[in-house]
């Protein structure tokens, strides 16, 4: 390179510097786009990866419902793999602070895991000091205490080891890498920030969690990172599991024995009661025994008296009567004694005439006696000897039967003898009886009937003389009778006044003894009410530690469900929405810088190939005076490549800064836990380097190379124009005729210069489309809140509930009764949906269709959707698209209790939040509701009831859809700047590239702009002869911007994908319209600028001839 070579670039760069600034501009904005989006995700991945590992976030977050002791954290120290593990505390509570009371997380001070980062103050020192979330708290809170609110229940505060903690620093969390702390049951539901505690400050007996750190290899996010927390995952699954099941057995058993402690100590206070009981009944029915003896005795006593008293009435009377009656008596025993006399004398005769019949008969008797011995004699003398034959008879076979050696022969014969004999005595006696009867028969007869006769008579005389005696006897008993009668008569009647005053005296008596009674009556009652109450408070303590004692095994029961998490980071939800704000600007940069640089290089390349034609007298005179050809092309190689460079240069590290930058600036609404730490990837700044110089020098090269294949004559003198033709306008003759003749050279000018032309479309289309592409990535954003929440998800709360606090669904609804205007009870679980070998996790949702139909519209594009029967399901938009299912296909559902269930997929319903599967509750057989989706009045309603719900110990949690809606909305505000960087940019390309084509335009017609100059033309007019077809080709380029943008669009939003979000692919009517007036205003601004270039055209230098 010689000095005239130097001397000539720096000519041209003097003579033309708006064209090589051009070019730099156009390669640094194209250059720096590229560089700035590109590097912008790997700067902001790369910045919290290196926050993340410095401060060492968990990899593993574990949980338990029982808690975590010092030997499951041991046993995870042991684990292969897990290079820290660290317990911790973790407690929502409710705080006083300065200006109001708020919900906070308190955690306790980590040394190795998930390590803080003090920003300002220092670190606490003792149990009262900690250290607060900036987010909640600012450098003059330094030194204010906070103090646990008096509205936390018991079981909250005693957590903790003291009541009130004073502020001495202010430090970042890594477990908050986003401004969302998440939700609570207490107060509002939104956790206001967190508080670090040293492990003093709290008194619980285990840990709350246990973080694991491994140390993984890979960027965050990264499949290496993904992989080796995959592997990672299922040991420390197992030895959660097996630690858990360890604790819920020694809790169990402390239970089981402290229960049975309790229900032997109320087992034993139930005999005491019942001993006590039966004493205290005892004690009762013996007093009430003697109080029954006594009032029985006294009842006793008064109807004695009463009955004395009626006796001493009576014997008043009746004494008089009685001696009177006694004498009339008297008199009777008198008349009744002179008969007795008279009836005995009369007796004497009857005595006299028995006596002489007994004489009569007695003699008679002795005849006949006299008579029998004579007769009967012989009969009588021949039985006696029968008897004494048969006495001898048998005294022989007695005596025989005695002997040692018995003769049965001679026995036999004496006892037929004794038989005989014995017949002889019955004939002899029965012959006796006869003679007997036939001699003396009548004659015995006759003496019995007179002796009976006699007998008679003397009784009747003994029976009449005992009846005169008993007469004479009763007449003296009589007498004495009426003696003491009358005696004793006489004595009552003396001793009735005596009688009378010591019934008066014994009635006194017994009245004082009544009073005593009644005094041990109300004794008794008193007695008894006390012991009644004694008894019912003793058995109602006993009936209370039985319904304590069984309310203790149902809250052990309950305390004692053993549930274990082993949650990774993508179940922070700041972590996770992190990876989705990064995909997004990913997908960003993955669409916009290249069109930006294709459209960059498009005007550069018609920049330099402008700049050669224009020069090729000034090459055809080098090469006439004997340049080579590498001397001559090395002056427009330089021009165009320090240009590209300096511009390559300045955007590649204007953009890695200015870009990431304005991005995490963008984000910090969202994230604000490090500074941005700037990417530089050598890769890329060679690839820009290589894209943007060697371009641009190449085809300036080949520009080059075109013209000086021509010979040097040629070169010198200027290119013949080409052939005029008719345009496509002009053969419309009707339309031709009436437009104006500045509108005929405007039109002809702007499609004589096919390559201009195409030019001009392009790069106005290319920069059209992408601020369409810009608008049309915000449109698709901006309403996927307004139509998830307004047109899907019309539910304003879900409320989780316990189901085991509740017998049953209706109970449940009694908690928001009234406080509603509509609502659905459902069951949802997180399942698996299968489709061939692809998986998916997602959501099911059970409901009756008339519930759901309240709170969840079912919808596609086209209209609503038929509710699933049996068997069926409805999925969403994005479930359809990652898993390949239409409707008419099959899938399978793995539910977490094993159960796997084969649906048919009968619709695709639209959703942009989530993924989900709706289903009959006959499909999946549900158990009980488990999510209950309310509808308020208002957002106030739902905060309030929200509120109340949180307090109640049945609901396990509450989200409100508008906290939800408010976390999205900022995630979408960071959005927006981005998309405002990109219309920006875009806006500035737009410019840069009608000027530079602009520029190009005027430099070749300048001898047209001095010609029209010498013919008269205004200023005006002249700025409206060459400027109206930029106007108009900037139109058209505008709207073919539009369609291209559309096209655009669509291609940039199938590179944003976000794992739980679904957009709705859409321009709006206003971004088109914007889009294009953004076009058309940088189109006038690049008018407004070249038109006092126009003026300094000089007519007199510009017309000159090249020869």
């Amino acid at each position: 390179m010689n000095a005239y070579t130097l001397k000539m670039l720096f000519r041209s760069i003097r003579g033309s510097l708006g064209r090589y600034l051009a070019i730099l501009a156009i390669v640094a904005l194209g250059v720096g786009f590229f560089a700035g989006l590109k590097s912008s995700q790997p700067a902001m991945l790369s910045t919290a990866d290196d926050y993340m590992k410095s401060q060492r976030m968990y990899d593993f977050q574990l949980m338990s419902t029982l808690g975590l002791t010092g030997d499951d954290l041991a046993a995870f120290k042991n684990l292969e793999g897990v290079a820290c593990a660290e317990g911790t505390y973790s407690v929502d509570a409710l705080a006083d602070i300065p200006g109001g009371q708020g919900a906070f997380k308190f955690m306790s001070l980590t040394e190795e895991v998930s390590v803080p980062v003090l920003i300002e103050g220092r670190m606490p020192e003792n149990a009262g000091e900690c250290l607060a979330d900036p987010k909640a708290f600012g450098s003059s809170d330094i030194g204010r205490t906070i103090t646990l609110s008096d509205a936390n229940d018991e079981d909250t505060r005693a957590l903790f080891s003291q009541e009130s903690f004073t502020i001495v620093g202010l430090a970042r969390s890594p477990r908050y890498i986003s401004q969302d702390r998440g939700s609570t049951s207490l107060g509002s539901g939104s956790i206001g920030g967190f508080v670090l505690l040293p492990e003093s400050s709290f008194s619980s007996e285990v840990y709350h969690e246990i973080l694991l750190w491994c140390d993984f290899p890979g960027l965050l996010y990264s499949e290496d990172y993904e992989a080796a927390s995959a592997r990672m995952e299922p040991s420390v699954k197992r030895l959660l599991n097996q630690r858990g099941a360890l604790r819920y057995q020694e809790l169990r058993r402390e239970a089981d024995e402290e229960i049975d402690e309790a229900q032997a100590a109320l087992d034993e206070g139930w005999a005491e009661y019942n001993q006590g009981a039966a004493e205290a009944q005892a004690a009762l029915d013996e007093g009430r025994e003697k109080l029954d003896r006594a009032q029985a005795e006294l009842d006793a006593g008064r109807a004695q008296i009463e009955e004395n008293r009626k006796k001493l009435d009576e014997a008043e009377t009746q004494i008089p009567k009685g001696l009177e009656e006694i004498e009339k008596n008297r008199a009777l025993l008198d008349e009744k004694e002179k008969e007795l006399e008279a009836g005995r004398a009369e007796l004497a005769p009857a005595y006299a005439e028995i006596s002489a019949n007994e004489a009569k008969l007695q003699q008679g008797r002795a005849q006949l006696e006299a008579a029998k011995a004579l007769v009967l004699g012989p009969y009588r003398l021949r039985i006696s000897a029968i008897e004494n034959d048969i006495a001898m008879i048998q005294s022989t076979i007695d005596a025989l039967m005695k002997l040692p050696i018995v003769d049965e022969a001679l026995i036999a014969s004496l006892n037929e003898r004794l038989s005989l004999r014995q017949a002889d005595l019955a004939e002899a006696q029965a012959a006796l009886a006869a003679k007997e009867q036939e001699q003396f028969g009548a004659q015995e007869a006759e003496l019995a009937a007179g002796e009976q006769a006699i007998a008679d008579a003397r009784a009747k005389l003994a029976a009449a003389e005992a009846e005169i005696a008993a007469g004479e006897q009763a007449i003296a008993d009589g007498r004495a009778k009426l003696d003491a009668a009358e005696k004793e008569l006489k004595d009552a009647l003396a001793a009735l006044p005596e009688q009378r005053r010591q019934l008066d005296a014994a009635e006194t008596e017994l009245e004082a003894g009544a009073q005593e009674l009644q005094a041990g009556w109300d004794e008794y009652y008193a007695g008894a009410a006390q012991a009644e109450t004694e008894l019912q408070d003793g058995r109602q303590k006993l009936l209370d530690g039985e319904a304590e004692l069984e309310e203790a095994k149902a809250e052990i029961d309950g305390q004692l469900r053993l549930e274990v998490y082993a949650l990774d980071r993508d179940a922070n939800s700041g972590y996770l929405t992190f990876e989705n704000d990064v995909n997004i600007v990913d997908g960003v940069a993955n669409a916009f810088p290249v069109f930006f640089a294709l459209i960059a290089a498009l005007v550069c390349v018609t920049t330099m190939t402008r700049m050669v034609n224009e020069e090729r007298t000034q090459i055809g005179t080098l090469k006439a005076m004997g340049y080579s050809d590498g001397a001559i092309m090395l002056k427009y190689l330089l021009y165009s490549g320090s240009s590209a460079l300096l511009g390559c240069v300045l955007g590649f590290f204007l953009g890695i800064t200015a870009i990431p930058y304005i991005v995490w600036v963008a984000y910090t609404i969202l994230y604000d836990y490090a500074k941005l730490q700037f990417y530089f990837s050598p890769l890329m700044y060679g690839l820009s380097l290589a894209v943007s110089v060697l371009g641009t020098v190449l085809v300036t090269w080949l520009a080059c190379r075109k013209e000086l294949a021509e010979r040097p004559a040629g070169l010198i003198r200027p290119k013949a124009p080409g052939k005029g033709k008719r345009i496509l306008l002009e053969r419309i003759t009707p339309l031709w005729r009436r437009l104006s003749f500045l509108n005929k050279v405007t039109i002809r000018n702007a499609f004589r210069y096919r390559q201009r032309v195409l030019m001009m479309l392009l790069g106005i289309g290319g920069c059209t489309a992408l601020v369409v592409a810009g608008f049309g990535v915000k449109d698709s954003l901006a309403n996927v809140l307004d139509y998830q929440y307004e047109e899907i998800s019309l539910y304003d709360m879900a409320v989780t509930l316990d189901t085991e606090k509740f017998a049953s669904d209706a109970q449940a609804k009694k908690l928001w009764r009234g406080q509603t205007c509509g609502g659905a009870m459902t069951w949802q679980e997180n399942i698996t949906l299968v489709s061939g070998s692809a998986e998916k996790s997602t959501r099911v949702v059970s409901a009756s269709r008339e519930e759901l139909a309240g709170v969840i519209s079912l919808h596609d594009k086209k209209g609503e959707l038929p509710f699933p029967g049996p068997g069926e399901a409805v999925i969403t938009e994005k479930l359809s698209d990652d898993l390949g299912l239409k409707p008419g296909d099959s899938a399978l559902m793995r539910l977490d209790d094993g159960r796997e269930i084969s649906v048919k997929i009968t619709g695709v319903c639209d959703n942009y939040l989530s993924h989900y599967v709706y289903v009959c509750p006959e499909t999946v057989s549900s158990p009980r509701a488990n999510t209950a989706l309310l509808q308020t009045e208002d957002a106030e309603a739902a905060a309030a009831l929200a509120a109340r719900l949180r307090s109640d110990d049945g609901i396990s949690y509450v989200s409100l859809s508008a906290q939800e809606r408010d976390v999205m909305a900022k995630s979408m505000a960071s959005l927006d700047i981005v998309v405002l960087l990109l219309i920006v940019c875009s806006g500035a390309l737009a410019f840069i590239t009608l000027y530079n084509l602009t520029n190009i335009n005027i430099m070749e017609r300048v001898r047209e702009i001095a010609t029209v100059k010498v013919l008269g033309f205004y200023p005006r007019e002249t700025a409206s002869y060459i400027l109206r077809e930029n106007l108009m080709l900037s139109f058209l380029g505008a709207g073919l911007g539009l369609v291209l943008g559309k096209l655009l669009h669509r291609f940039v939003m199938e590179l944003i994908q976000v794992e739980y979000m679904t957009y709705d692919v859409r321009i709006g009517f206003w971004s088109f319209a914007a889009a294009f007036a953004v076009t058309m205003i940088f189109a006038f601004a690049t008018n407004f600028v070249m038109g006092f270039k126009l003026e300094r055209v000089n007519m007199a230098e510009s017309l000159k001839s090249v020869e």
